[in-house]
């Protein structure tokens, strides 16, 4: 009887020291992929100002002959893809669609520069600029308050945030986090140990 239970302790050590070393590995690359993340994290914020919710629409700007959006964006760190976003106005909820400052943005006829705008944006470097707008004639009705969300990608392919409540306060986060096997590993530990216990006893 002595023998079997100093095996099934022997087991049980083994176990826990497995349990141990994996929580270690994991814990590890969790941490050095998190730095890496913050290294490459984009942070794309609008610039300028807003009166009362009053953006230029697409129609807008062509009614008005004016070339200039209200809304504009500058990504103050690192390299960001795939961006897109929206807005939402008066329960209505536009797509944004975006220009920037290169080549091929704007495109000149008969004389007239005429502004290209993308539903989706490929990349913005650090301290790159992005105009955006909407079609008036293109919603969706939404329960929600006015508000400006933009998502976007780091150059792994790290999904990121940045929105603007209905008080202009910004906020910036991370979509898709890692799964962190702490507290599962802390669990199994604690409930061999217990088992341990009962076995002993």
């Amino acid at each position: 009887m002595k023998k079997v239970m100093a095996i099934d302790i022997n087991v049980i050590i083994l176990i826990i020291t497995f349990i141990a070393i994996t929580w270690t590995a994991i814990e590890t690359r969790r941490i050095a992929n998190e730095t890496i993340r913050l290294n490459l994290k984009p942070l794309i914020f609008r610039s300028g100002q807003i009166v009362g919710w009053k953006i230029l629409s697409l129609e807008d700007m062509k009614q008005a002959n004016n070339l200039q959006p209200t809304l504009e964006f500058t990504n103050l760190k690192n390299t960001a893809t795939d961006i897109t976003g929206y807005i939402i106005l008066d329960n209505k909820k536009y797509n944004l669609v975006f220009n920037g400052n290169v080549r091929g943005a704007n495109l000149e006829n008969n004389g007239v520069m005429k502004a290209i705008y993308n539903v989706k944006w490929s990349w913005l470097p650090q301290n790159g600029g992005l105009l955006a707008t909407y079609e008036k004639n293109k919603f969706e009705i939404s329960e929600k308050k006015n508000q400006i969300y933009l998502l976007y990608k780091d150059i792994q392919g790290n999904s990121y945030y940045s929105s603007e409540d209905e008080n202009f306060s910004p906020l910036s986060e991370i979509i898709e986090k890692q799964i962190s096997f702490s507290k599962i590993i802390f669990g199994l530990i604690a409930s061999l140990g217990i088992i341990g216990l009962i076995i002993f006893v």
